[in-house]
């Protein structure tokens, strides 16, 4: 049976290299390995949820099939444009009227000319 330090060790060696869906399949992958409190021992070394480790454990067990996804579809914050209709006109109309020349510049005249 592995260590929780082993398992611990091995787990943060691991997690910089991994995407999300990665690191919860071999969270899966581990609690299923260690069989019996697998899935407690593995959230509470891992610092994952437990019921993150338990969903990954049943998403397999019903025969879930990789899509290759990193995220749920669905998932993820919506478009700004979606959100809030028309924000890019109001951005626009705000932004607009004083900007002339390079906008890092304070003043009203674009700058001088290059043969001074």
């Amino acid at each position: 049976m592995t260590s929780e330090r082993g398992l611990a060790a091995k787990l943060a060696v691991l997690k910089p290299y991994l995407n999300e869906r990665q690191w919860r399949l071999l969270l899966r992958v581990e609690a299923e390995a260690l069989g019996r409190g697998g899935i407690a021992l593995v959230a509470r070394v891992s610092g994952a949820s437990r019921t993150t480790v338990q969903a990954r454990v049943n998403e397999i067990r019903v025969g879930a099939v990789a899509d290759g996804r990193v995220r749920a579809a669905g998932a993820g914050r919506p478009e700004v444009e979606v959100a809030q209709p028309g924000v890019a006109g109001a951005l626009e109309a705000l932004v607009a009227p004083e900007t002339r020349g390079d906008p890092r510049r304070c003043g009203g005249q674009p700058g001088r000319s290059a043969t001074w």
